[in-house]
């Protein structure tokens, strides 16, 4: 994003981990220049009327995502990979943690799912990994994940940090406050830093899978369908069918990063954790 808009790496604060640039530093930098040089004053076109259509500015933050997609598509091998998940032990988990909050409280399947990402990427660290142009491989300690949620402004991905080391209930509380920050305009900037992994759940629009793009240099994104119940051959002889809740996962993963046997070993990990998911407690 930067070489796109000419701008000097050098020049500009890092605010990600360990002092790394993210795209929120690069649509923030103002770069200093001479005194330029008068030119014409060119209006910017406008819709006639009747045209027939409007044009809607972005905001920075957006701008500067939609340029790392592009980027990203452009440069990254993506490939994906998809599972379904069963759901009721989760669900069942949630409604026995949640009868003990009040509203505001209540962990959320997306607030689980983050959870079991966390776990997940410390049973296949290699995820949890960035593709450096100079050829190499670096891989993090910390597990940062963006949350992309859509606004009124359009498309934003607060990040929800240190995954690994918070509870569910924590991660119930950060994900609340980071989405209500970003929503009303109030989050600094360091709530938009670039994490190492994104998720996207879309099962509230009744999406079956998706594929989302990796936004480098991030290595992969998980996006969760919706939740569908099904019928399945029952284990209980007197009853042929039972009814059995479950979604789609889909991985997507940069191919020079994460090989297809590191990202089906943890899209494995995470079903494992979500269909026992006690073992997020432990």
């Amino acid at each position: 994003l930067a070489s796109e808009l000419g701008y000097d790496m050098s020049a500009i604060v890092g605010t990600g981990p360990n002092g790394r640039v993210v795209a929120a530093d690069v649509a923030a930098y103002k770069p200093t220049v001479e005194a330029p040089v008068e030119a014409p004053v060119v209006a910017a076109p406008t819709a006639a009327p009747g045209a027939g259509f409007v044009d809607f500015p972005i905001s920075p933050t957006s701008a500067a995502i939609a340029a790392r997609l592009a980027h990203s598509m452009q440069t990254a091998p993506h490939y994906y990979l998809t599972m379904e998940l069963v759901v009721d032990p989760a669900l069942d988990l949630l409604d026995k943690l949640n009868a003990q909050f009040d509203e505001d409280s209540r962990i959320s399947v997306t607030d689980l799912f983050l959870k079991a990402a966390g776990a997940a990427t410390k049973a296949v660290p290699a995820v949890n990994s960035s593709w450096l142009d100079s050829g190499v491989i670096r891989s993090y300690d910390r597990f940062d994940v963006n949350l992309v949620v859509g606004v009124d402004r359009g498309l934003v991905a607060p990040a929800v940090l240190d995954v690994q080391r918070l509870g569910l209930k924590d991660i119930a509380q950060a994900t609340k406050n980071a989405v209500a920050a970003v929503a009303d305009d109030s989050a600094p900037p360091e709530a938009y830093a670039c994490g190492t992994f994104t998720l996207v759940n879309l099962g509230a629009f009744g999406v079956a899978s998706a594929a989302p793009i990796v936004a480098t240099p991030q290595a992969c994104a998980l996006a969760l369908g919706t939740i569908e119940e099904k019928l399945v051959p029952s284990t209980n002889p007197d009853t042929p069918y039972a009814t059995q809740r479950s979604l789609v996962a889909t991985l997507s993963a940069d191919h020079r990063v994460v090989d297809g046997a590191v990202g089906a070993q943890w899209l494995q990990a995470l079903k494992g954790l979500v269909e026992t998911p006690h073992n997020l407690l432990l």
